[in-house]
């Protein structure tokens, strides 16, 4: 059964392709994020135990079984050859289409004279601010005879690069959920890739792929050591391509910081500069060896240098490394307004945490930070309605309660400072000097009971704090 958009009819038929097992929790929004752009819905089905099969079935999918063989791109080529449409889109469970990138799907496929196609997959982080960008073809013309070549991280590049086919960047984008999995199915997933990879190394021990590909997938695993071999085995054998070389050196930086060799990582980070001066990734992962050893102007400068500072992460362009990182402005511009603080440069910091808040009106950590720079920069008044404002949101901790009662009192605004005391009081009954300033605050707007009742109530708990045991 095939699934045809009305929008689709002048273009060339478009199949989907796809590979599963057990993925009844992803599969759904993946077939859904692509039926209106896809002709027809081929899935093969390497043994799945849950309901996977009968929802592909249900959303229009064409599914046929076949047994696991620990070979990805043989299950890849069974899905190819069921497919008849001019062109080819292949996706994992895990990955949805941009619904902003459907219409460029069609263009490109009705467009374009060239053979096939690499897109932008936007790896997700779990902790959801930021994540990686790497490219991949996966979309293509179904030629005679086309396949993927490779046990693991299979790759459709080889057939094209072997019949002179010619290569188009494309804008289409693919959000991959495979990295915000829980750490079990992470861990399962990481033990299956290493059988695979050794297998695959076996296989091929003269190619540096697939010692690369080992070592991502060991870096994952925490075995660093393992994973250094791997990467000089790779650049021993030579022949990569110019970003898997980048994205080595940038390995490396991450491998010898885990190892305390600091040295060695800034030389690798400068070798990854040399190589490709656009990139976010190295300025990251150097940020984390200057944290390490408290730099904190090389910190700064490692932030300042991030491409696409005040531009939307997901909008810089890979040009260097095979694997990007971006981090959400928000992110990036706290991080600098920290850093700014520390290095006591209130005005940067001021400007760094007014970018944050142009991106995340409501974010706590930026209102708070900008309170912070204002007080450096004896802007009380803003200070303090920056910190009014995080009260309100609900997102004020103790230390910033304190902080805006403080203001209010030399401001003047014991209206605000009374209940901000007694919101603190309510967090800390036993902190005798959040007592003694209500008592005074009280006295000073004329409650003299309240006052006095504050007031006993210090004396009691610190002559308790300062009782000699018997």
């Amino acid at each position: 059964m095939s699934a045809v958009s009305s929008n689709s009819v002048s273009a060339p038929r478009l199949s989907l392709c796809m590979i599963v097992r057990d993925e009844a929790a992803y599969l759904e929004e993946c077939l859904l994020s692509v039926k209106d752009v896809v002709a027809e819905m081929i899935v093969v089905d390497t043994g799945s135990k849950d309901t996977t099969v009968s929802l592909a079935r249900k959303l229009g999918a064409t599914v046929t079984s076949a047994q696991w063989n620990d070979d990805f791109s043989e299950m890849r080529n069974l899905s190819l050859r069921e497919a008849t449409g001019e062109w080819i889109l292949y996706l994992d469970a895990d990955e949805r289409l941009d619904a902003a990138s459907r219409e460029e799907l069609r263009l490109t496929t009705r467009s374009t004279a060239k053979q096939y196609v690499s897109v932008k997959i936007n790896n997700v982080k779990h902790t959801g601010d930021g994540g990686q960008i790497t490219r991949a073809h996966r979309l293509f013309r179904n030629l005679p005879g086309v396949q993927f070549s490779g046990r693991i991280h299979e790759a459709i590049s080889p057939f094209f690069e072997e019949i002179g086919g010619e290569e188009v960047e494309s804008n289409v984008r693919i959000t991959h959920l495979g990295y915000a999995r829980d750490e079990a199915a992470m861990h399962a997933k990481r033990a299956r890739n290493a059988r695979l990879l050794d297998l695959q190394v076996a296989d091929a021990p003269d190619d540096p792929v697939g010692y690369y590909f080992k070592a991502q997938n060991l870096i994952l695993a925490g075995k660093h050591l393992e994973a250094s071999d791997c990467l000089e085995r790779a650049l021993q054998l030579g022949g990569l391509p110019r970003d898997m070389q980048v994205s080595i050196f940038n390995n490396l930086i991450e491998i010898y910081t885990v190892l305390c060799d600091y040295e060695r990582a800034v030389a690798f980070g400068r070798e990854s500069i040399a190589m490709s001066p656009c990139q976010t990734m190295v300025h990251l992962l150097l940020l984390k060896v200057y944290e390490k050893t408290g730099d904190i102007p090389a910190q700064i400068a490692s932030l300042e240098a991030v491409p696409g500072l005040v531009r939307k992460g997901l909008e810089s362009e890979v040009k260097g490394p095979a694997i990007e990182a971006y981090v959400h402005d928000h992110v990036l511009c706290n991080a600098l307004g920290r850093l700014y603080l520390l290095n006591s440069d209130a005005t940067k910091a001021r400007a760094a945490y007014w970018q944050a808040l142009r991106s995340q009106p409501e974010n706590g950590e930026a209102l708070a930070g900008l309170a912070q720079a204002q007080i450096g920069l004896e802007r009380f008044c803003a200070a303090f309605s920056c910190l009014r404002r995080l009260a309100r949101l609900g997102l004020a901790d103790a230390a910033a309660l304190d902080k805006l009662a403080w203001l209010a009192i030399k401001l003047q605004r014991f209206d605000i400072a009374i209940p901000t005391y007694v919101r603190l009081q309510q967090l800390q009954p036993q902190n005798p000097q959040i007592i003694r300033r209500l008592a005074g605050l009280y006295g000073a707007v004329g409650d003299s009971k309240k006052a006095a009742d504050y007031l006993a109530r210090f004396r009691v708990l610190t002559a308790a704090s300062t009782a000699i045991p018997a």
